[in-house]
């Protein structure tokens, strides 16, 4: 288990105590409508996917806006604050962390800059107006190949139990999870949150619960969102540290007011506030949005929610009856988890891809241009030219021109002489090509990682080696990319356990008797808190199911699938999966790893078992074959007791193995000496000889 989850979870196992059972049972959850930072995508979600801020408080809740007085632990009556003054509060905490925040978004906007490269109007020595104005794209080429790597390795979730008592449990939500997954699209969320890494550094999901979702009974959902739009404490190195969280969107008002109505019509105006913005390529006009603002906080060790726009609160769990003593979600927790590329100290943010190599693509552009002017230069005929001579520089710069005019008086030499050329110093071209391999090197962007290999290599295993060494920095990355997975498949767990109260059928895909799918039900009953005998085996005591995630790789590269199939090939030739070799070959597979080998062993173990079974059968057979030939003297194999082979019965008699023979009717023809003779005797019999 992560140090993120072990850190929020309310486990005293030291200590040996026990949740109490109540504070585990709970009513379901909000009934959000329209979304929000966990809903559907809404209108103007200022690059926010998947978050709409238009919800609905849902059916019980109670919002109150000027709330009244309520008495204090020592029954003094005192002034409950409203929420006008409490979202004023909260709008100048939200000032001091955009303010905080502020170097950290120019890094993300410039960052995006050079993805794009649009990256000559932002150099620091902008000296050029004249030239060429190179833009390759090397950095670009080193982003493709890391984001190339991560969608190989499409991250594949395995749920362990802790107890042998939970095995069911994890068997479901290890079918549940790839399920919900699904249903969310996370491929595609995966996809642009790993640009979100490469390029700026830093990518955020959102995990939150939708009631709209499944036909009104709610489900998970997944989205990524923006760094530009959310806003934590800058001196906390972990979001959860934050003692308030907010997300921000800016929304069309006429679309806030077809969700909310009275609530809002003819009293939202331009944004108060609004979040950090690209550099886009088309218009972002922010008039006509205002700024719905997702604003999460902890207070008396639970987690609330309240969503305003302006001064208006659109949601306030403190007020909604199910929620203002347990907190809006059980788990406690911020429902984002920041995925950082490359880590810094003090910050849940990193830096990524870009601001690693962005100053050897800054070089290489400017030494690129360098060199082409000096091409162009160089590759052209130029001259200067005395305006006394009366040249016709048409006629001159004209190739089809036969003769060029001149009209003042002197020598043409005098007015007419050609531009000084300088031939270019191949230093130049050697210290291009040098910040060149410098920065493939740094963004570990090689020939190899790319699937090239080195002149004059072409062993197999020589190449596997070289792509293995070079993919080394690209696991590394994926492998902390998957522990942020394992955090996000953890708050799916907790919300299953939260709000799955009513069953719902869930596809298993390929575990059928042919193949096919299979249907489960799956509600959250295996996890909630399960009764256990005490010390003395009478009292019983409650325990909430835990279980472990193991990450793999769901996805393979061609390369690995053929390096796969060559291994195949080669255990089998080497007669690894013979039935009488079972026992060997499990003790060869266990010392290997590949992808699948628990099924390999399995079902070699599974043949081993099957071929012992038939070694004893075919014993047995041949003791009862002994037995029967000692008691008859002919036994099956058709020789007499005692010796190797016995008389072969007369030529026509029915042999003891042969198959009866039919007649024309379909009845039994009987044939045989032993059956022919007393026929043909009765036949005599009955006729009369003379006739």
């Amino acid at each position: 288990m992560s140090e993120f989850w072990r850190r929020n979870r309310n486990e005293d196992t030291a200590a040996g105590n026990v949740m109490p059972v109540e504070n585990l049972i709970r009513p379901s959850g909000p009934r959000l409508q329209k979304g929000t930072a966990f809903g559907r995508t809404a209108a103007g979600g200022a690059g926010i996917p998947g978050s709409a801020h238009a919800v609905n408080n849902g059916p019980g809740a109670q919002v109150v806006q000027t709330p009244g007085s309520q008495a204090d632990g020592a029954g003094r009556t005192v002034r409950k604050r409203t929420w006008e003054e409490r979202i004023s509060e909260a709008l100048e905490v939200l000032q001091e962390y955009k303010a905080g925040k502020a170097s950290l978004e120019q890094r993300v906007i410039e960052a995006e800059r050079y993805y794009r490269q649009h990256n000559w109007g932002q150099k620091r020595n902008d000296f050029k107006r004249y030239g060429a104005r190179s833009n390759s794209a090397w950095l670009f080429n080193s982003c493709m190949i890391k984001h190339s790597d991560a969608m190989d390795n499409y991250p594949e979730a395995n749920v362990l139990p802790r107890e042998d008592g939970d095995s069911e449990a994890a068997k479901a939500l290890s079918e549940v999870i790839p399920t919900v997954l699904e249903l969310n699209d996370y491929e595609e969320i995966y996809d642009r949150a790993w640009w979100d890494k490469i390029v700026k550094g830093t990518a955020v999901y959102c995990v939150t619960w939708d009631q709209d979702k499944s036909n009104g009974i709610g489900d998970v959902s997944i989205n990524r969102v923006d760094i530009l739009n959310v806003y934590w404490d800058p001196s906390v190195a972990d979001i959860q540290q934050s003692r308030d969280f907010f997300c921000v969107a800016l929304i069309d008002n006429k679309q806030l007011e077809e969700d909310y109505g009275d609530l809002v019509k003819d009293k939202l105006g331009s944004a108060t506030f609004v979040p950090g913005q690209y550099a886009y390529e088309t218009t972002h006009n922010t008039a006509g949005k205002s700024a719905v603002i997702d604003w999460y906080y902890k207070r008396g060790g639970v987690l609330h929610l309240c969503k305003f726009v302006e001064n208006i609160v659109l949601y306030a769990s403190e007020d909604d009856e199910r929620y203002a003593e347990r907190g809006y979600y059980d788990h406690g927790l911020y429902p984002f988890v920041f995925d950082a590329y490359y880590p810094m100290e003090g910050s849940p943010a990193g830096f990524g891809q870009v601001d690693l190599c962005r100053d050897a693509q800054d070089y290489i552009d400017r030494l690129d241009s360098a060199i082409l002017d000096s091409a162009m230069i160089n590759a052209r005929p130029k001259h200067f030219i005395n305006n006394a001579g009366g040249v016709n520089e048409k006629e001159a710069l004209d190739p089809e021109a036969p003769f060029v005019h001149v009209n003042g008086s002197g020598a043409v030499g005098d007015s007419v002489y050609p531009y000084p050329k300088s031939e270019l110093n191949a230093l130049y071209v050697n210290v291009l090509n040098n910040k060149i391999s410098e920065l493939r090197e740094t963004s570990g962007s090689t020939a190899a990682a790319q699937g090239g290999v080195a002149a004059g290599v072409t062993a197999y295993s020589a190449i596997a080696a070289m792509q293995e060494a070079a993919s080394k920095p690209s696991r590394d990355l994926i492998r902390a990319g998957y522990r942020k997975f394992r955090d996000v498949c953890y708050m799916m767990i907790e919300l299953f356990r939260q709000f799955y109260d009513v069953p719902r059928t869930i596809r298993i895909t390929g575990e059928g008797a042919m193949g096919g799918d299979q249907y489960m039900q799956f509600d959250n009953s295996m996890l909630g808190p399960q009764m256990q005998p005490g010390i003395t085996g009478v009292d019983f005591s409650e325990r909430l199911p835990i279980f472990d995630i193991k990450v793999k790789a769901a996805k393979q590269t061609a390369y690995s699938r053929m390096a796969q199939n060559e291994l195949a090939k080669e255990l089998y030739g080497a007669g690894l999966f013979a039935p009488q070799n079972a026992d060997s070959a499990v003790m060869v597979l266990e010392m290997m790893s590949f992808e699948g080998k628990d099924k390999i062993v399995e079902k070699v173990k599974q043949n081993g078992t099957l071929f012992q079974m038939v070694q004893q059968l075919m014993m047995q057979v041949q003791q009862l074959s002994a037995a029967l030939g000692a008691v008859t003297g002919m036994p099956v194999g058709g020789a007499p007791a005692g010796g190797p082979a016995g008389p072969q019965p007369p030529a026509g008699e029915i042999k003891p193995n042969s198959e009866p023979k039919q007649d024309s009717l379909g009845k039994e023809q009987q044939s045989g000496t032993r059956i022919q003779k007393p026929r043909e005797r009765a036949l005599n019999a009955n006729s009369v000889e003379g006739e």
